[in-house]
């Protein structure tokens, strides 16, 4: 039975640095401390499977090492108000399965995002400075639950040809889209939608291509 090592410096509001770590942790909880960068020696904590670094204030970025954590499977970076470049992703993660960026000042998704290959949940509610989404997301196949709810500055998507095709609930709640995007006409396997806060003046007839849709709000 494999182990789990976990490591937890949650709510220590003073904490801006540190310097080793334990070699064999598999969660690190960093919560709610003050670091401003999460430093290139991460990568030496190969085992690591679960990275939690909601609420760090002063969080403006990190490593791309990190994608050197080959069994990373969450990475939580929800409420980091001063995060605003999400590093390029130079090879395939083939476990990573979460990845929240809920909050933070991202005002862009790199190119490289469709190198989540096996991300299940991807959280960008309240990114409010999100413009810009690029056609590799429509490559996450595994995708089940996509939120860009509150991302007030992403006005429309890119021209889809194809993909998403494990998606089962979708936000665009409060975004400034004028129209349904095109993608979404071809999800078969969508069954929640919300729209709710929207500018949009009509539903499409062809929605009903939709098939497993079961919420629309």
């Amino acid at each position: 039975m494999e182990m789990h090592t976990y490591f937890t410096l949650k709510s220590c509001s003073t904490l801006a640095n540190f310097l080793e770590l334990p070699r064999d942790l598999s969660y690190l909880n960093l919560t709610g401390t003050t670091i401003e960068v999460l430093r290139s020696s991460i990568k030496l904590l190969d085992g690591l499977c679960n990275i939690k670094l909601k609420n760090c204030k002063r969080l403006v970025s990190f490593w791309m090492v990190i994608w050197k954590l080959k069994r990373l499977q969450c990475l939580d970076l929800t409420g980091c108000s001063e995060f605003k470049n999400f590093p390029e992703i130079f090879e395939p993660m083939e476990h990573m399965g979460s990845l929240s960026l809920k909050g933070t000042t991202v005002k862009e998704l790199p190119l490289s995002i469709g190198n989540l290959i096996r991300l299940q949940v991807l959280e960008l509610s309240g990114c409010e400075n999100l413009e810009y989404v690029p056609s590799s997301i429509y490559s996450l196949n595994w995708l089940e639950c996509l939120m860009f709810d509150g991302c007030l500055k992403l006005q429309k998507f890119p021209p889809f040809s194809g993909g998403l095709l494990s998606l089962k609930e979708l936000s665009l709640s409060y975004c400034s889209i004028l129209e349904i995007p095109d993608f979404l006409l071809s999800l078969t396997t969508l069954q929640e939608l919300d729209l709710s806060g929207t500018m949009i003046e009509g539903i499409r007839r062809t929605i009903k291509q939709s098939s497993e849709l079961s919420i629309l709000n």
